[in-house]
């Protein structure tokens, strides 16, 4: 009884009178506003939600700015730091190794790829996923070795397809060049390509392709910085790249007589393919995340 009579005195005096005077149900409908009314009063419960670093960013991730990003963009995400070639991205495509070597990253983290050049591959099933048509972006950290320059023969890095896109190099040439093909004629004039010198065997350099075909511009990227184009450099001729017909390849061309053509001497880390054209900015924060030629501990 003198719980009632102390919840009664400690409502307000409208609702005192109310229940003095008012029919049973009004009553029930006053409490019931009144209770809505004092829970709208109270502090809502904030949460703070963490910023990511580059210790916390699952392997599917990006951590851009602080900020979580795991994206349906990401089409593949290789870094072989399970000694191993598996994609990481949500799509998980199926990646088989042929004569492919993982040997420890110089910064003593994770592994790379190495590719001898004997019909040393990784190869990618054709799949829908891998195909994006209005928008493109490779990265990878690369370091060509002097012997494959020299060894007389164009050498296919990351190849979706001959006329499709990818990243190579020319015989006897110490330059990375990214290439495109929007051209439904499909042959070797179609291609548009930016070209720019890289460092042999000493350190590896973080090479990005981009391609937006809303735009219809190209563009290359080494270690984060834009590499300049002349005044006059060609553009894409269509907003939509080729579809491929063969499966993809990092490492080499596709096969011939049984062995893969083309192939890379070399080592690979940190391979992604976007299906979109990422900014400058989350350019240089990927290549952040984890870069091969840094010791662990010495990051700035």
């Amino acid at each position: 009884m003198k719980d009632t009579k102390l919840f009664f005195t400690r409502l307000p005096k409208a609702l005192q009178i109310a229940f003095r005077k008012a029919p049973v149900f009004v009553v029930l409908v006053l409490l019931a506003l009144f209770a809505m009314t004092a829970c709208k009063k109270k502090s809502p419960t904030v949460t703070a939600v963490p910023r990511c670093t580059e210790e916390n960013v699952p392997e599917h991730c990006d951590c851009v700015d602080g900020k979580l990003q795991c994206e349906r963009t990401l089409l593949l995400f290789a870094n072989f730091d399970g000694r191993a070639a598996s994609d990481l991205s949500t799509y998980g495509h199926e990646l088989t190794a042929s004569n492919v070597a993982f040997p420890a990253e110089p910064s003593g983290r994770g592994a790379v790829s190495s590719y001898s050049g004997q019909n040393s591959y990784i190869k990618v099933p054709n799949v829908d996923t891998l195909n994006p048509t209005k928008q493109l972006t490779i990265a990878a950290w690369i370091r060509p070795h002097s012997a494959g320059v020299n060894s007389g023969h164009e050498q296919r890095i990351i190849q979706r397809d001959e006329h499709t896109w990818g990243f190579f190099m020319y015989a006897g040439e110490d330059q990375i060049t990214f290439y495109t093909d929007t051209d439904a004629v499909r042959d070797d004039q179609s291609w548009i390509q930016r070209k720019a010198k890289i460092t042999l065997d000493t350190k590896y350099t973080h090479v990005v392709g981009v391609f937006d075909g809303r735009r219809k511009i190209m563009k290359l990227y080494i270690d984060g910085e834009l590499v300049p184009e002349p005044n006059d450099a060609e553009q894409p001729p269509r907003n939509t790249l080729n579809t491929p017909d063969r499966d993809m390849f990092i490492g080499a061309n596709h096969f011939m007589n049984g062995q893969a053509t083309a192939p890379f001497i070399g080592d690979l880390d940190e391979v992604r393919i976007y299906s979109r054209a990422l900014t400058q900015l989350e350019i240089k924060a990927i290549m952040k995340l984890s870069d091969p030629n840094v010791r662990t501990g010495n990051q700035e």
